[in-house]
């Protein structure tokens, strides 16, 4: 298969399983709401953060195996294969248990996170044991075989494993919760189809590559040169886990639980899409890996700016709908009671343009295995992330939970890691091209939004949206956007390759 048929291979399958994820977590908080509270959400939202900054121990090796096995993959070198894999699997268990021990050592101090509003037949340590174990389990059992997958561009197996597992955790749990009520019993349905999961997935490499075992060892220099990257990576990963999961510790420790479930519903809908829009980059990743290695700069560069150009267009539509969508559906879904002012809600649009105008960037970052290089830059985006979040919070409340990692995420992802990216993937090009070309598209998606916001304000029934209205202006809000884009950008240069590129990926997806 060629390059663009797994990414449309990849894409299909990807998005399908995100239907899933996304969709079923709606329906669950929706139960848990009215059926428990929201304040169980707020805790688990809580759990969820902390974990994450836990996870930290991963170090990110899973992105430096996987780019440490495109050439291998590439040239059959099965021997550097299995050595690979053999590392990934030692280092996978010796996180499982790091994993273990860190929740251990942080148990006593949850209190300290938690402000109020614990529910009254919840006991928050044996709750976070579940959390914990959930955590840690993927890492003792078989999640290294996925990286196989993923580096020889067959996530579409990963995507129909993970879609069948999901759907099966997701109609127990609804059950559990329609009839038992106990958030327990729901609960520890997650580590049991995490395991579920990890064994089906472990068959299906087995099955698909029986040729590559774990086993043997990596030339001293290889090592070297991953330990390099690892370290790269793990500066990378505490970026990550500051700009998502710092702001809902900060918010329990300081509003409380409530504030924390509204916030993670509101900030659910920007993770999702997110998750969303970021399967057409993680179906592309391995293809743009092995590009990177065959191809000229010149031909990487064409297909960057291609991709970027695509994928502007998407997340400006989302981000319109967002701006018009957005608190219709909260008051649907969760009622006036759990929602903030609209505001907040510019401020979490802007937040999604701003985070998804990297991810196309990190695409090529990643292919090209610039963890260490990018170092000081996702330092200062952590240190800055903190800072603005504490201070913001403090000052205006929620808003500064979005206002805070926006300006850093602004400053330091958006800007300064372009300026890398730049000097080692495309040195030959200039740099100034990038900013003005996603300064137009910024403008453009401002001005839309703008335009069809405002008329969707104008419709008469805006004030009380019933589902079938809200659909109504969805599609409208679909519709009306790529029309204005498609005339804006039509006498484009990158316009025609685009709709090249995306009529081949619906022809070779048939």
């Amino acid at each position: 298969m060629s390059r663009t048929q797994h990414t449309a291979k990849n894409s299909l399958w990807g998005i399908a399983s995100r239907m899933v994820s996304i969709f079923a977590p709606f329906i669950i908080r929706t139960i848990i709401i009215k059926e428990l509270g929201a304040n169980y959400l707020g805790l688990s939202g809580l759990y969820v953060s902390i974990l994450q900054v836990l996870n930290m121990a991963e170090l990110g090796i899973s992105s430096a195996i996987i780019f440490s096995l495109y050439r291998p993959l590439a040239e059959k070198d099965k021997v550097t294969v299995c050595a690979l894999m053999a590392l990934y699997r030692k280092l996978y268990r010796y996180i499982g248990l790091g994993i273990l021990v860190l929740g251990l050592c942080v148990t006593p101090f949850l209190s300290f996170f938690i402000k109020s509003d614990v529910p009254n037949d919840i006991n928050i340590y044996v709750l976070f044991f579940l959390y914990l174990a959930n955590a840690s389990v993927s890492y003792l059992l078989y999640a290294y075989k996925s990286s196989l997958l993923t580096a020889d561009q067959r996530s579409d197996v990963v995507s129909k494993i993970f879609m069948a597992v999901m759907i099966l955790q997701y109609i127990l749990q609804i059950v559990v919760l329609m009839v038992f009520r106990n958030y327990y019993v729901y609960y520890i349905l997650t580590p049991f189809c995490t395991c579920l999961y990890n064994i089906c997935l472990a068959r299906t490499v087995d099955r698909i590559y029986p040729e590559y075992k774990a086993s043997g060892a990596l030339p001293i220099h290889v090592v070297v040169d991953f330990k390099q990257r690892v370290k790269g990576v793990l500066i990378g990963k505490i970026c990550m886990v500051s700009r998502n999961a710092i702001s809902s510790i900060l918010l329990s420790a300081m509003m409380g639980l409530v504030t924390v479930a509204i916030y993670s519903n509101y900030f659910l809908i920007i993770t999702s899409l997110s998750s969303f829009t970021t399967v057409f980059t993680t179906a592309m990743s391995a293809s743009v890996g092995n590009s990177m290695v065959t191809e000229t700069e010149e031909k990487n560069y064409r297909d960057f700016q291609k991709f970027t150009f695509i994928y502007a267009w998407i997340t400006g539509v989302i981000s319109i709908c967002l701006l018009c969508l957005y608190q219709p559906f909260m008051n649907l879904w969760v009622g006036k009671e759990f929602m903030f002012p609209f505001h907040v809600v510019i401020a979490f649009v802007i937040y999604f343009f701003i985070l998804t105008s990297g991810d196309i960037k990190s695409v090529y970052m990643n292919a090209k295995g610039l963890w260490w290089e990018n170092r000081y830059r996702t330092i200062l985006e952590s240190v800055f992330n903190l800072v603005f979040s504490y201070v913001f919070i403090k000052h205006i409340g929620v808003l500064g939970a979005v206002v805070g990692p926006l300006l850093s995420l602004f400053v330091f992802n958006f800007g300064m890691s372009t300026t890398i990216m730049y000097k080692y993937c495309f040195p030959n090009f200039q740099l100034f091209d990038f900013f003005r070309q996603y300064s137009l598209y910024m403008i453009v998606t401002v001005v839309i939004g703008l335009l069809t916001y405002s008329l969707i304000q104008n419709l008469s029934f805006t004030a009380t949206f019933s589902w079938m209205q809200l659909v109504i202006a969805g599609v409208f809000c679909v519709i009306m956007p790529n029309g204005l884009y498609l005339l804006v950008f039509k006498y484009n240069r990158l316009y025609p390759e685009a709709k090249l590129f995306i009529t081949q990926l619906l022809i070779k997806n048939k």
